[in-house]
């Protein structure tokens, strides 16, 4: 005669099978990164052809509005103005209104501004210039919306004074030289971070768009490589900060990637609402699964056998 199922063999199955379940969505996950990580890096190259052709088309300037160098640098300001160099557009130095500027003058689509890793991980989400035309629009609206970072377009009077050059920047620069990446974490542990700080800040120190697992760089020379740390390989110069709890440039061949992430409006994205509810529901039902099982398996164990 079979035995029944006892409440322990009930639980090891249960506990076999979620640690199969837990293999294959590593597997799944790690290759989603891959894939994520190269779309990442296709998106940095198109950004990076847009701003060599944008300097052709501008003698070799930089893509810029309102420039005032003794004040800070901004973000997100003036989205809904038509003009983006007016005083009533975006505030003087404002760094992702001088990246929408490709969108607006080189039509860049607005998913290259989006990391595909930050839309898997639900801190992004396209674009849609709210159904109106690029030329009524001066700015993007969230940070949700620009998911990366480029070198600081409005450099302060100490830095230009250090040699810090406003135009031009990539055909002065050695190779190494980072025009842009994965959104600046910014705070504290990027600000302060060394080449032998804890790998535990060096790991806050990454972009949040891969979970903070690395960033993508975009060099002078059109090369993109995926970095474990925020410092360029060769130079050792942290592509996210100056040395210093600001983020300005302070010499010549000093990159600051902006803006940080910090910057702008927070938009929770739909996609990560959605996820949030699936996961939510998925977990009650699993919990509810579970709870079904133990119970009518005490029941079992509590009826006498003959």
């Amino acid at each position: 005669m079979t035995s029944p199922l006892r409440l322990t063999d009930i639980i090891a199955t249960v506990v076999i099978a979620m640690a199969l379940l837990g293999t294959m969505v590593a597997a799944r996950h790690s290759a989603q990164e891959a894939n994520s990580i190269a779309g990442c890096a296709l998106n940095l190259q198109r950004l990076g052809a847009a701003l060599s052709q944008y300097q052709l088309r501008e003698n070799g300037a930089f893509p810029r509005t309102r420039y005032e160098p003794d004040a800070r640098v901004t973000a997100y300001t003036g989205a809904e103005a038509q003009n983006p160099f007016a005083i009533d557009g975006p505030a003087a130095n404002d760094v992702t209104a001088a990246a929408f500027l490709l969108a607006r003058e080189m039509e860049v689509p607005a998913g290259v501004f989006t990391c595909p890793a930050a839309l898997r991980n639900g801190l992004g989400e396209v674009d849609t210039f709210d159904a109106t035309t690029l030329r009524q629009r001066s700015n993007f609206a969230a940070r949700v919306h620009y998911n990366y970072s480029v070198v600081n377009m409005y450099p302060s009077r100490a830095a230009i004074a250090a040699g810090y050059s406003l135009d031009r920047f990539a055909q002065n620069r050695p190779a190494s030289f980072v025009i842009a990446g994965d959104t600046n974490p910014g705070g504290n542990d990027v600000a302060t971070a060394t080449t032998q700080t804890s790998r535990r800040q060096l790991r806050l120190s990454n972009s949040p768009n891969h979970q903070r697992n690395g960033q993508n760089f975009l060099f002078a020379d059109g090369r993109v490589e995926y970095s474990s740390t925020p410092f360029v390989a060769g130079t050792y110069d942290n592509a996210y900060a100056s040395g210093g709890l600001f983020f300005q440039p302070i010499s010549a061949d000093d990159a600051v990637l902006l803006p940080v992430w910090t910057d702008g409006p927070d938009v929770i994205p739909s996609a990560l609402r959605l996820r949030r509810w699936v996961l939510v529901s998925a977990s009650v039902a699993t919990a509810a699964i579970l709870g079904v099982i133990i119970i009518r398996g005490r029941r079992r164990s509590a009826v006498p056998r003959v």
